[in-house]
C-alpha cells in the first residue's frame, strides 16, 4: 500500500463517529488473499469497524462487500480516488443519498445489477466508479460490482472487455467511458422485467424477495426464463430460492405455475442427481396431471435412490392434495 493510501485510511478511521461494517467473500486464490489482507488491514484501523464474513452462497468471490445494503462488491485493490470513494460508501449507512437521478430511482421496481470494469492508471475510471457508487448507495435494488480487468482476467474475458471503464447492466447493455447515469437508470426502468437475467433474479432472491419475484411474474402472466435457469442451477441454495418462488406461484396463481412443468422437464437430463431430486420436488409442488406423469416417468426410469425417494415424496404430496 502506498503512503498516500495509508494516510487516507488512517485519517478516515480517526474520524469515524459510528460503527461501520465491511464484508468479505473469499476463495482459495492468491487474489482472495490480497483482498483479505486489505480488508483485515482496514478493519484493524478502528474498534468501530467490523469485518463480516458470513456471506454464504454469495455469487461473487473473492470480493470486498460494502454499501448501505451490502449491495456493492469490489473485486479490485482500492487505491487513490477509488479508495476515497469506497470509504465514503462504507460510512454511508442510510441509503438516502441525493443524486441527480434520485427521482428516477424512486420508480425502480426491478433489480438493476451493474458492474464496471476498471484498470490501474485509467484516468476516467474513478469518475465513473464514483457515479455508480452513488447509484448503488441510493437504492437497495441497485447492485454494483467494481472489477479490476487486470486482476480478474478470466471474468473480463468472459464479458469481452476491450477497454475501460466499461459499465454493464444486467449482462445485456454496455457503455464505454464516462456516461450520464440517468441514461443507465432510464434503460434499467424501461427494460422488460420478463427478460431479466438469471443473475438479476438470483440477486432478488438472495435479498429475500422471492414473493416480489412471484408478483412480477403474476403481474405479467408469464414465467420468466430466468426462473427455470435457477431451478436447474448447480448450487443448492440458488435452487432453493427458486423453489420458494414456485411455492408462491402455486399458492397465488396455480394455472401460471403449471407452465413451469414443460421447461423444467426439458432441463431434467442435463443436471446432476441432486438437482434432479429438487426438480422432482418442484413437480410435486405443481401437482398437475402433466407433473404427475413426469414424476411417474422418473420412478420408472431412474436408478438413483435419492431421486427415486424424491419422486415418491412428490407423488405423496400430489395424492394428499387431491
Amino acid at each position: 500500500m502506498i503512503q498516500e493510501d495509508r494516510q487516507l485510511l488512517e485519517e478516515w478511521a480517526r474520524n469515524l463517529s459510528r460503527s461501520v461494517t465491511i464484508g468479505l467473500t473469499t476463495d482459495e486464490s492468491e487474489t482472495s488473499r490480497m483482498l483479505s489482507t486489505f480488508a483485515e488491514n482496514l478493519a484493524s484501523r478502528s474498534s468501530r469497524i467490523t469485518l463480516r464474513k458470513d456471506f454464504e452462497g454469495a455469487a461473487f468471490r473473492p470480493a470486498i462487500v460494502i454499501g448501505p445494503y451490502f449491495n456493492i462488491y469490489c473485486q479490485a485493490m482500492p487505491t487513490g480516488n477509488i479508495l476515497s470513494e469506497l470509504l465514503k460508501i462504507i460510512t454511508s449507512y442510510n441509503g438516502k443519498q441525493e443524486s441527480p437521478v434520485s427521482d428516477l430511482l424512486k420508480q425502480l421496481r426491478t433489480p438493476m445489477p451493474l458492474k464496471i470494469y476498471i484498470g490501474r492508471g485509467c484516468p476516467f475510471c474513478p469518475q465513473m466508479v464514483s457515479r455508480l457508487f452513488e447509484l448503488a448507495a441510493g437504492h437497495k435494488l441497485v447492485s454494483l460490482g467494481v472489477i479490476d480487468a487486470g486482476l480478474f482476467q478470466e471474468t473480463a474475458a468472459a464479458d469481452r472487455v476491450r477497454s475501460v471503464p466499461l459499465t454493464i447492466l444486467d449482462d445485456q447493455f454496455r457503455w464505454t467511458g464516462v456516461v450520464d447515469t440517468s441514461e443507465i437508470v432510464q434503460l434499467g426502468l424501461s427494460r422488460d422485467p420478463a427478460e431479466i437475467s438469471a443473475g438479476c433474479l438470483r440477486q432478488l432472491l438472495e435479498s429475500g424477495k422471492a414473493s416480489h419475484a412471484a408478483e412480477m411474474m403474476i403481474e405479467r402472466d408469464k414465467i420468466f426464463p430466468a426462473l427455470l435457469e435457477l431451478l436447474a442451477h448447480p448450487r443448492w441454495s440458488v435452487r432453493l430460492g427458486a423453489m420458494v418462488v414456485v411455492e408462491y406461484l402455486v399458492s397465488d396463481k396455480p394455472e401460471l405455475a403449471a407452465g413451469i412443468c414443460h421447461g423444467l422437464w426439458e432441463k431434467f437430463d442435463s443436471v446432476d442427481t441432486q438437482a434432479q431430486g429438487d426438480m422432482v420436488y418442484t413437480l410435486g409442488l405443481l401437482a398437475t396431471p402433466e407433473a404427475l406423469g413426469k414424476i411417474r416417468q422418473v420412478l420408472k426410469n431412474t436408478t438413483d435412490p435419492s431421486v427415486k425417494e424424491a419422486a415418491l415424496e412428490a407423488l405423496q404430496t400430489i395424492m394428499e392434495k387431491q
